[in-house]
């Protein structure tokens, strides 16, 4: 054998045994950070926190009515009604969706999720239908403002979770 041949084969054996090592030591370092908590008690939190920007919502739309002399509190009673139909429904997301938590029920987790989705939008319906029907008479584009209101609040809310 030629001494290339042994200096070839030693270089291919030392840069087989580093990569195994670095792989090695990668599954090692990857196994020693720990798991990523939960957002289960960050996300109920902040969608208690919603209720200052519904407050905030109602007081201005109580605000609006006195200085348009609304008799009837009809912006008043609308804006009121959006604004709490859009915190009942993610409400109800929030709590269905992060009822399981954990790496091993990832599929529960986003069976949730899901079942979350569809519960807020049967809420969002019904509640819509019977604002428009129970409530009357009622002005529509506050119910609108004040559900399109708590929806930007609570988008806001979210992205500050990240």
């Amino acid at each position: 054998m030629s001494i290339g041949l042994i200096m070839t084969q030693i270089c291919q054996f030392i840069i087989g045994a580093s990569t195994i090592y670095s792989q090695l030591i990668g599954l090692a370092r990857h196994m020693t950070i720990p798991a990523h908590r939960s957002k289960k008690a960050a996300a109920i939190s902040a969608q208690y926190r919603q209720l200052w920007p519904l407050i905030a919502l109602v007081a201005l739309a109580v605000i609006i009515s006195l200085i348009t002399a609304d008799a009837q509190w009809l912006i008043a009673k609308g804006a009121a009604a959006g604004a709490m139909l859009s915190f009942v429904a993610q409400s109800a997301f929030t709590v269905v969706a992060y009822h399981t938590v954990g790496a091993r029920y990832a599929k529960q987790i986003m069976l949730n999720t899901y079942l979350g989705m569809a519960i807020k939008w049967l809420i969002t319906i019904v509640g819509f239908a019977l604002i428009f029907l129970v409530l009357t008479p009622i002005h529509a584009p506050s119910v609108i403002a004040g559900f399109i209101l708590m929806q930007i609040s609570q988008a806001i809310g979210l992205m500050r979770l990240k």
